[in-house]
């Protein structure tokens, strides 16, 4: 739950650590991918997970995601 906006979050991670820029690119590709999913609002779209932010950490990435 977040401190800032009592939103409770999801974080996933990916499991292996991205193995130069053509990886991290692939992962940055996937989340611009969710975030375009994430813009219609539509009976369609209503259950797919919302995606709230990403970021890179240990060669790893990270999205917070919530409904």
């Amino acid at each position: 739950k977040s401190r800032i906006d009592g939103i409770e979050y999801a974080v996933k991670c990916t499991q292996r650590q991205f193995r130069g820029e053509g990886d991290k690119n692939r992962y940055l590709k996937e989340v611009k991918a969710l975030g375009k999913l994430c813009q219609d609002d539509t009976e369609e779209t209503r259950y797919i997970v919302r995606d709230f932010g990403a970021w890179f950490e240990d060669r790893r990435l990270y999205m917070q995601v919530s409904e």
